[in-house]
C-alpha cells in the first residue's frame, strides 16, 4: 500500500520515493528539495531566532568574498604551479587572460608554444599535432 503525506511548504500530497530510507520517511515534511529550500527562506541560520541587519549582511558578504579570493591560485592548499595534465595526456597551463582559454582559464601548452613561435593567437579551428605522438613533448621541433 502506498503511503502519502502532505508537503508542509506547498500543501501537495506526495508519496514515498524508492530512495528514501524508512527513517527519512518518518521525519520528512516536504515533497522536494525545492520546497524544503523555500521553507528556509527568511530564517536565520545558527543565530537562535535573531535576524541579520542589512549592515551586518553587507559585512558578512564582503568577508566571504575576500576569503574566497584569498584561497585561489598560489594561496590555495592544493596549488601545483598552474600546470595540469588531463586524462588524454595533454598538459594545460593556467592563462586567465587568454581569449580561447577553456575550463577555468587553462590553455593547452602545445598551443601556447606555437602561439609564442608565430607571434599571434591560434584560431580555434587551427590544429596543432605532435610529430612523435608524445603529447607532453611540446618542443617547437615536435609540433
Amino acid at each position: 500500500m502506498r503511503q502519502f503525506k502532505t508537503c508542509a511548504s506547498c500543501g501537495k500530497k506526495y508519496s514515498k520515493n524508492y530512495f528514501y530510507s524508512e527513517n527519512y520517511w518518518k521525519v520528512s515534511k516536504y515533497c522536494s528539495r525545492k520546497c524544503y529550500g523555500q521553507s528556509l527562506k527568511g530564517k536565520p541560520s545558527g543565530r537562535k531566532g535573531k535576524k541579520w541587519s542589512p549592515e551586518q549582511l553587507k559585512v558578512i558578504t564582503e568577508i566571504n568574498r575576500r576569503n574566497g579570493l584569498q584561497h585561489r591560485g598560489k594561496n590555495h592548499h592544493n596549488w601545483k604551479g598552474g600546470r595540469i595534465r588531463n586524462s588524454g595526456g595533454y598538459v594545460y597551463i593556467l592563462n586567465l587572460g587568454h581569449p580561447f582559454a577553456k575550463h577555468r582559464g587553462y590553455v593547452a601548452e602545445h598551443r601556447l608554444v606555437v602561439e609564442k613561435y608565430l607571434g599571434r593567437y591560434l584560431e580555434p579551428t587551427e590544429k596543432v599535432h605532435h610529430i612523435n605522438n608524445i603529447k607532453d613533448d611540446n618542443r617547437i621541433k615536435n609540433l
